[in-house]
């Protein structure tokens, strides 16, 4: 028995409206940090007398680089320890330092330019961990891809 046109475009519907229910009524709070370096003027007339006068090297006696972190807070569903890396092609030592997000695909752009996460933003004062991206995000959805899912690793 095949189903209709607009069977298939009700399911569709049916599915969106639960993952967007499930993202923004259960999912949590994800931090994504951005670390951006911040060097120093290097002065035209400084030149470095050891190496020659063609290589310029910033002074820090005044303006040291700093690191300056932003961030952005974004809703996902978290899973711990996902059973499904396996079928991602992903090789991986030990898989409880493992966490699979799902959220919006338009949130890939800042999932792959930020440093880290932190997950479970809400309770980081009593659980803190920081994940790197272990892969790119994957697109996902029925019908249309408009979910996306990443696998990321914990560093601390």
């Amino acid at each position: 028995m095949s189903i209709t046109s607009q069977e298939f475009q009700d399911a569709i519907s049916v599915y969106k409206e639960g993952m967007d229910s499930l993202i923004e009524n259960i999912g949590k709070n994800i931090r994504l940090v951005f670390i951006q370096e911040i060097t120093a003027e290097v002065s035209q007339d400084f030149d470095d007398e050891v190496r020659g006068g063609q290589i310029r090297k910033p002074l820090y006696k005044d303006n040291a680089p700093t690191k300056t972190e932003t961030y952005e807070l974004i809703k996902g569903l978290i899973q711990y320890d996902p059973n499904d890396y396996k079928n991602y092609d992903l090789r991986i030592n030990n898989s409880s330092n493992i966490l699979r997000l799902k959220t919006y695909i338009n949130n890939t752009p800042s999932l792959l330019k930020c440093d880290y996460i932190i997950p479970n933003f809400d309770i980081s004062g009593y659980l803190y961990a920081k994940y790197s991206l272990l892969r790119e995000p994957i697109p996902v959805g029925l019908g249309q891809d408009i979910y996306t899912i990443s696998f990321w690793e914990r560093v601390t």
